[in-house]
C-alpha cells in the first residue's frame, strides 16, 4: 500500500497542505463546477415519444440519481484516470495491482476516503500539480 506523505513531501505542489486536503479542495471545486453547470442548464425537454421511454425503462431497472458530491468524486477520479493513462503511455509502464485494487474500491463506494489512496499513488510518482 502506498505511505502517507510528510508535509515536507507533498510532490509537485510544494504545499504543507496534506494530500487529503489537496483532494478534498479537488472534490470541492468540481463540486463547484457542477453546481455552476447544473443550474445553467435549461430544463431538458422530452425527447421522443412516451412508449420510447417507457420500454427503455422497462428493460433497465431504475437508478437513482447520482449525488452532486459522487459526480464531483468521480469526476476528479477521472482527471485522476486521464493523468496515469498519460504516463503509462509516456513511459510504458503498466498499472500496478495496488492502485487497480484502490480504483476497484472507489469505483464500488465512491467516497473521499478511498479517493485520497488513488490520488496517493499519483502524487508519489510526482504527476499532480496540485
Amino acid at each position: 500500500m502506498a505511505t502517507n506523505h510528510s508535509a515536507s513531501d507533498n510532490g509537485a505542489s510544494g504545499s504543507t497542505r496534506s494530500l487529503a486536503d489537496r483532494v478534498r479542495e479537488r472534490v470541492l471545486s468540481a463540486d463547484r463546477a457542477i453546481e455552476r453547470r447544473d443550474s445553467a442548464r435549461r430544463p431538458k425537454v422530452g425527447r421522443g415519444s412516451k412508449r420510447a421511454r417507457s420500454t427503455a425503462s422497462a428493460d433497465q431497472p431504475a437508478r437513482e440519481p447520482l449525488t452532486r458530491e459522487v459526480r464531483a468524486l468521480r469526476s476528479v477520479f477521472t482527471d485522476l484516470g486521464v493523468v496515469h493513462r498519460h504516463y503509462r503511455k509516456t513511459t510504458g509502464e503498466s498499472v500496478t495491482p495496488e492502485l487497480h485494487a484502490a480504483a476497484v474500491a472507489f469505483k464500488t463506494a465512491p467516497s473521499l476516503n478511498l479517493l485520497v489512496p488513488v490520488a496517493e499513488f499519483l502524487d508519489e510518482l510526482d504527476l499532480l500539480d496540485w
